[in-house]
């Protein structure tokens, strides 16, 4: 058997993918908190600097395509794929489970286009 199809390698792909999900989504909070405005002084060399509008936007965007990308596989495999799915409640509650994913990429284009414009404003004025 291959390693990477073991069971236990399976659940640290999972528990990963869960942790690196969760980074991103503390990451957007940066959009709209003072601190995504400014490095930490803590950070070494550009500790208390400004942060530039580009570096911060430009990742958001590709946060918006990558879960948007996710949510057209998900509703492909949801609704035309030969997938075994549940079946009954359990389809239900898997769909009411990723239901509010389908919400983020425009919630969070929206809040990308609201911090380049402040921040542009900010930085012509």
């Amino acid at each position: 058997m291959d390693a990477l199809h073991a069971p236990g390698w399976g659940s640290v792909y999972v528990v990963a993918l869960g942790v690196l999900t969760e980074m991103f989504a503390f990451l957007t909070l940066a959009l709209i908190q003072p601190w995504g405005e400014r490095w930490p002084r803590w950070v070494p060399f550009v500790g208390g600097r400004r942060i530039r509008p580009l570096a911060v936007v430009i990742p958001a965007v590709f946060g918006v395509l990558g879960v948007t990308l996710y949510n057209i596989g998900y509703i492909y495999t949801a609704f035309f794929a030969d997938a075994v799915q549940p079946k009954g409640a359990a389809l239900w509650l898997m769909n009411a489970c990723y239901a509010p994913m389908l919400a983020w990429p425009p919630l969070l284009a929206a809040v990308t286009a609201h911090y380049w414009r402040r921040r542009k404003t900010e930085t012509t004025a």
